[in-house]
């Protein structure tokens, strides 16, 4: 990442791993669950060793406090800022929001319609998680990025724009 930093890049993307309540639905649901490993493993490459030679993952609130300082320091030596950016999956943006204020996060990617539709997230669950979450990063000084959502609400959207005769 220092790398990117110091040769011109003022915005890094981060993926930010699964949450411990994502895991635990996917496997209820019988689905196949992401575990991060570190590179050699199938994995990506450990931002992060602690003393006890435990690795965090990418995305972690340790890797990202850890991806700060270096970005930081890269910046500092081209004499500019470098962004970072997560991506967050889903029921992870309120957990998330609080993480983005301590490691100065400068933008949070974040979809509630793709955990509704492709999730399985209750509505009612996914737009208080993000109503809450927008008070915690517009605090934080955090932009929010919302995609348009998974593509099997396009015709529905599209419907609803119509005028009805």
């Amino acid at each position: 990442m220092a790398t990117l930093a110091t040769a011109g890049f003022d915005l890094l993307r981060i993926e930010v791993p699964i949450g411990r309540e994502l895991a635990m639905r996917m496997e209820n649901a019988g689905l196949d669950v992401p575990e991060w490993q570190p590179r050699g493993q199938g994995g990506h490459a450990p931002i992060d060793q602690q003393d006890d030679g435990d690795p965090a993952p990418a995305g972690s609130q340790r890797a990202l406090a850890h991806l700060r300082r270096v970005a930081d320091g890269a910046a500092a030596e081209r004499r500019g800022y470098v962004r970072l950016a997560t991506s967050v999956p889903a029921l992870g943006i309120p957990d998330h929001a609080v993480v983005a204020a301590f490691e100065r996060i400068d933008l949070a990617e974040a979809d509630p319609l793709t955990e509704i539709v492709a999730g399985g997230v209750d509505p009612d669950r996914s737009l208080a998680d993000h109503a809450f979450a927008r008070r915690l990063h517009r605090r934080a000084q955090t932009l929010v990025g919302v995609g348009a959502g998974p593509l099997i609400v396009a015709p529905d959207l599209a419907a609803a724009c119509r005028p009805t005769q």
